[in-house]
């Protein structure tokens, strides 16, 4: 269901104008596997630390990456209306931020040694 409203809302968009609310709806969806992510490790993990598990930490990055990006695209017109220069200074520092803090809690997940797993 989610692609096909994230299709039809992206075919009714100009080729050549950037579709915030496609992906904010895809953001949320992410916000919510996240959410279930972290149920799913509290409610079947046999681990005592969460920290020891790659699961865990490839979980929190897409969480906080998600979160992040759809908070970025909910204010994005109230900042282009504001002042554009602005806006793009704050669009390039703070994606470039939450890309970098996303791929070194991969890196950490990528760590863990396999058998340390719950899963």
């Amino acid at each position: 269901g989610t692609v096909i409203l994230f299709f039809i809302h992206t075919v009714s968009w100009s080729v050549f104008d950037f579709n915030t609310f496609g992906y904010s709806i895809i953001c949320i969806v992410y916000v919510l596997y996240g959410l279930y992510g972290f149920y799913f490790l509290i409610r079947e993990s046999k681990q005592v630390f969460l920290t020891k598990s790659s699961f865990f930490w490839v979980n929190v990055a897409v969480f906080i990456y998600a979160a992040s990006l759809f908070l970025l695209f909910l204010f994005r017109y109230y900042l282009q209306s504001a002042d554009i220069t602005l806006f793009n200074e704050i669009w390039t520092t703070f994606f470039f931020i939450i890309n970098i803090q996303r791929y070194l809690l991969i890196g950490i997940a990528l760590q863990k040694p396999k058998n340390l797993d719950a899963h």
